[in-house]
């Protein structure tokens, strides 16, 4: 019995460091305490609802599910973190236990690799060891990679310490060349995720390169980098080949629509704040009070005396360790002040004082600006070398160490206290990340996974960040994290998109009511559902109650509606009419007034131009310049607005301005949207003055818009004035208003607009003069009887003479508000105090109503008598066309790219040797011109890149296959 026991203590003794980083590995499960039901989701933090669907797109390099279709090929790279999801919960258990396994996965994967990479260099020292796993595994750092679950930071912090051990047991003959090359292929496959932003997957490589010119074994690292590149090239040649061989030039963030945030992410990115791991942009994030926005606990790491002072200990403890003479440990100090060097300077980005030569290295150096998160990005070389060089200093002999390295090890557990007491996920705020879902939601999944919707789901209201009441918040729709139906939303991350700007338009349609012109946008969209989310915290207003009218399937306050069937087009069909937009620049606003099926070109487009006869079927639709609107923008665009402010508006009347390149007849259409609240009546006709001479048009309401008859144009600029009866909102007879004010506080008069359209801009003008003191003011106030929503203060300069002043006031669109008005009287010191007067108050609506003049082509296109398809996957549509009469077009609602091809073959499936000509339409789809093929043919469409992408997942699984086999005959041999 004896003897047992002192085998249980020896062995105890011996693995008690396992034990440790065993109860390392399961802190996740502190997260989920007293959590039942509960997930980690929600803004970055993107746990899918079904991961087998998020699984399986990770297959292909177009994913076509989130607002028209995208280039997948990085995010292909996170196929191995999500099979880590697919495994358990194709075991059947349940989505929070799904999470859990897949969260300690991880965090015992950084545990372990910081663990094996403290024995290759401190191999004789436990508590160094366990210094270093502590520091690396625990830090301020990663409090924001465990906030969001970023694939890209967990696979740094995993591939990084791992590959570094690898190359230490190599150097030290403690592994073989074929084991090597096998745990670089294990390892390579498991830290894939990298490459959802290739630059992480650069800070491996990058810290490899130093640590091997520094401490040798070049040959190693070029056999490790072949086989890492090889077991990886599923992702790299994919995304290479979209970066450097597109048809479309990309070199910075812009080309492909991404915006470029370097430097808000870098105004609090100082040497000291990276030092103390400290640089993370949410955490400076304050209110009006000074309270933190995002981060609850941020104050006490700034303020707390013990946060701050440990905080510095840690810099001092690694500064330490880099000064201690150690001969045999002075190569890994060069290796970790290198990385420590770089992770500094490239980590503070675009902060003073290395930010020029990073700013430089951004405009100049292609494709550096991809690296527009610098702290998140580099900040590994620093957690990396900080808890290197303490390891160093903890593994001098020395037997107080041991126990100071107890007490650091405990004081760093405690100061990163919020990332192993879940504090990181905001628990019991408005943006927590602790989630339960309502079972309405997984209702709808269930209901939507036996729907065949034609066509993609529109989510309404459109918020770029979805804020659900229950407390799920979201950049892009819900439906994405367990539906494959394509959505249509705000997208957050692609704003300039051309499908973004015509989404914006859709749902501005829907906003103010104008549900026939909507439904045209809708099928050029090709949406099929609107989804209403009435649980979601927003100021949109309900939808019209036209659209509630539509039939609908409805769970809890999720509504599913349908478009009616006539209202709707497949994704793949032709069109009859062609219609070239002017001006170039805006056709998002032009493609309104188009039926469903027409569809627009840009007349820029000089593939389109080198259709033959392409003027023959091609019309044209001129958008007129509104005269109102153009001195809103313009004032929107100055920056000195007060140079404005005193010119004379007139908006008794709107002057469209229509520019006409070739002589014909165009029909002018208008937006029949709020006519009547100007005075516009088209009972008798619209009475309108064309370049001097007046008329009355005729025209008829049509799905929102006006219609009047087609007018003869020649050649040149035309003007068309229209006169409004746009009334003063306010009383008329309000006299002269005086203000005096010799009070410490400000008096001001008060009017309100009460009820108030939010829809359109209003141009505020007022006379004013000072007979002596302060300047006038008047404020602006937007508003609720429980929200504030815009406030706008005008401050003209002193005038001692009547002075007219006007400004444009742009409402937030709300579903109510009110608008309240006072002009003020400020204090000043002088006892005479101020006295001001003001008159003539007046608001006016800015008449924003859109005309065009549409110019028919001159012979229409001959629809095919049908075509069919099916959705093979999202890289691949096959269908047939029927009793073709001649030249027609094929229109794809796909985001258009050059890679997309369509092949043709007969019936028979013999080829057809043709490439038609591919262009964009309807801003954002793909179209092919099929010149004169006459009857029955079959077609494909296929996203070129895949093909690549296929040979290269072959690549990749065969590279670790032979990996596999190489260690495995090496192992026989032996």
């Amino acid at each position: 019995m004896k003897s047992d026991k002192k085998y249980m203590s020896k062995k105890i003794s011996k693995n008690w460091p396992l034990l440790v980083l065993v109860l390392f590995s399961l802190t996740p499960l502190i997260w989920f305490l007293g959590r039942g039901g509960v997930l980690i989701n929600g803004s970055d933090t993107n746990f899918p609802l079904d991961p087998i669907v998020w699984f399986s797109r990770r297959f292909f390099v177009w994913n076509a599910v989130a607002s028209g279709g995208a280039n997948f090929a990085s995010s292909t790279a996170g196929l191995f973190f999500h099979l880590i999801q697919v495994i358990p919960f194709s075991l059947g258990i349940s989505l929070q236990a799904t999470q859990i396994v897949n969260l300690v996965f991880w965090f015992s994967l950084v545990v372990f690799s910081a663990f094996f990479f403290a024995r290759a260099i401190v191999p004789q020292s436990k508590s160094a060891q366990l210094v270093f796993v502590t520091l690396y595994s625990y830090n301020v750092y990663l409090f924001n990679t465990w906030e969001n679950i970023k694939v890209a930071n967990l696979s740094v912090a995993v591939a990084l310490p791992l590959f570094l051990a690898m190359l230490i047991w190599h150097k030290s003959k403690k592994i073989s060349s074929a084991k090597l090359m096998l745990l670089t292929a294990v390892v390579g496959v498991i830290t894939s995720g990298a490459g959802i932003n290739p630059a992480y997957f650069l800070v491996i490589i990058g810290g490899l390169i130093i640590f091997a010119l520094t401490q040798g074994g070049i040959k190693t690292l070029m056999r490790m980098l072949i086989v890492l590149f090889l077991v990886n090239s599923f992702w790299i040649v994919s995304t290479g080949n979209q970066l450097l061989f597109s048809q479309s030039r990309i070199t910075q963030l812009s080309d492909i629509g991404f915006t470029n945030w370097l430097d808000s992410l870098s105004e609090n990115t100082s040497l000291i704040n990276i030092f103390r791991l400290q640089g993370a942009w949410d955490w400076y994030a304050t209110d009006d009070a000074g309270a933190a926005l995002y981060i609850p606990y941020a104050n006490n790491f700034f303020h707390r005396l013990p946060f701050v002072v440990f905080s510095i200990s840690l810099v001092a403890l690694a500064l330490g360790g880099f000064l201690i003479k150690s001969v045999k440990k002075d190569h890994l100090k060069v290796y970790f002040g290198l990385l420590l060097v770089g992770g500094l300077f490239l980590g503070a980005g675009s902060h003073p004082p290395t930010g020029t030569l990073y700013k430089f290295l951004t405009n100049h150096l292609p494709f550096f600006s991809f690296f527009r998160s610098p702290w998140y990005i580099f900040t590994p070389y620093v957690t990396l070398s900080l808890a290197g060089m303490t390891a160093l200093l903890f593994a001098s002999k020395n037997k107080i160490l041991p126990y100071l390295a107890s007490i650091l090890i405990i004081g760093n557990l405690i100061y990163t206290y919020p990332l192993i007491t879940g504090k990181i996920f905001r628990p019991g705020r408005n943006d927590s990340f602790f989630v339960k879902f309502p079972t309405y939601v997984f209702e709808a999944k269930n209901w939507l996974e036996k729907q065949s919707v034609e066509g993609r789901i529109a989510s309404y209201p459109g918020d770029e960040i979805e804020r659900f009441e229950w407390g799920y918040n979201g950049i892009e729709s819900i439906l994405n994290l367990f539906s494959s139906q394509e959505t249509v939303f705000s997208n957050l991350n692609v704003v300039d998109a051309p499908i973004s700007k015509l989404t914006q338009v859709f749902y501005s349609t829907l906003r103010r009511g104008q549900v026939g012109i909507a439904e045209s946008l809708a099928a050029k969209l090709n949406i099929a559902k609107i989804f209403a989310k009435n649980d979601q915290s927003t100021l949109w207003g309900s939808l019209p109650s036209a659209v509630q009218n539509y039939n609908h399937a409805a769970f809890g306050p999720w509504i599913f509606y349908d478009l009616p069937a006539n209202k709707t087009l497949p994704k793949i069909f032709s069109p009859q009419k062609v219609y070239f937009g002017e001006p170039r620049e805006k056709l998002e606003e032009v493609i309104g007034f188009l039926t469903a099926r027409d569809v627009l070109v840009d007349p820029r487009d000089t593939i389109v131009k080198q259709i033959p006869d392409v003027g023959e079927f091609t019309g044209e639709v001129i958008l007129a310049r509104n005269s109102q609107t153009d001195d809103h923008e313009t004032y929107l665009k100055t920056a000195s607005r007060q140079k404005q402010a005193f010119d004379e508006r007139d908006l008794s009347k709107i002057v469209y301005t229509l520019n006409i390149t070739e002589d014909g007849t165009y029909q002018p259409v208008i937006e029949d949207f709020l006519l009547d609240s100007f005075g516009i009546s088209t009972e008798d006709g619209l009475e309108v003055t064309i370049d001097g001479e007046q008329k009355v048009w005729h025209g008829q309401g049509a799905n929102g818009l006006l219609v009047f008859e087609p007018l003869e144009f020649i050649i040149g600029t035309h003007k068309i004035v229209i006169d409004l009866n746009n009334t003063n909102l306010l009383p008329d007879n309000q006299g002269i208003l005086s203000l005096i004010n010799r009070e410490e506080k400000e008096k001001y008069l008060s009017f309100r607009i009460d009820p108030f359209q939010s829809l359109y801009p209003y141009l505020i003008e007022f006379d004013y003069r000072n007979i002596y003191g302060t300047q006038p003011v008047l404020k602006i106030e937007q508003k609720s009887q429980t929200t504030n929503f815009k406030f706008q203060m005008e401050a003209p300069p002193f005038s001692p003479e009547w002075t007219r002043f006007s400004l444009y006031f742009d409402p937030v669109p709300v579903k109510s508000s009110f608008l309240d008005l006072k002009p003020s009287a400020y204090p000043r010191d002088n006892p005479l105090g101020t006295k001001l007067e003001y008159a003539k108050l007046a608001v006016y609506r800015v008449f924003i109503n859109k005309m065009v003049f549409i110019k028919d082509p001159k012979v229409n296109l001959v629809i095919p008598e049908k075509i069919t398809f099916e959705k093979i996957s999202s890289v691949k549509y096959q269908g047939e066309v029927k009793n073709s009469q001649g030249s027609h077009i094929i229109i794809f609602s796909e985001n258009y790219s050059p890679d997309w091809k369509i092949t043709l073959k007969n019936v028979d499936g013999t080829p057809i040797t043709y490439d038609p000509s591919h262009f964009s339409s309807n801003l954002y789809a793909n179209s092919w011109f099929i010149d004169d093929i006459k009857g029955d043919y079959k077609f494909e469409i296929y996203y070129e890149p895949q093909s690549l992408h296929n040979v290269f997942l072959a690549i990749s699984i065969a590279t670790l296959a032979g990996a596999a086999g190489y260690y495995l005959w090496e192992k026989v041999k032996r």
